[in-house]
């Protein structure tokens, strides 16, 4: 599946990119969220990541979360 957090972080990033097209002035979905909501942004990544069936701790730790 995936072997580094940042690998987890860029499926997460194109899921909510793929969900929410409509954004203003054409700003990733993902980008948005991460910049004005670091918390949900957190969140989000750990409901999905477990949705996915796995534990992001489990991961090799080679990017920061907001």
């Amino acid at each position: 599946m995936y072997e580094t957090l940042s690998e987890a972080i860029e499926a997460y990033d194109e899921m909510l990119d793929e969900i929410y097209t409509e954004t203003p002035f054409g700003i990733p979905a993902s980008r948005i969220l991460r910049e004005c909501d670091p918390i949900a942004y957190r969140v989000g990544l750990l409901d999905w990541a477990d949705a996915e069936g796995f534990d992001p701790d489990d991961l090799e730790d080679d990017a920061d979360l907001p």
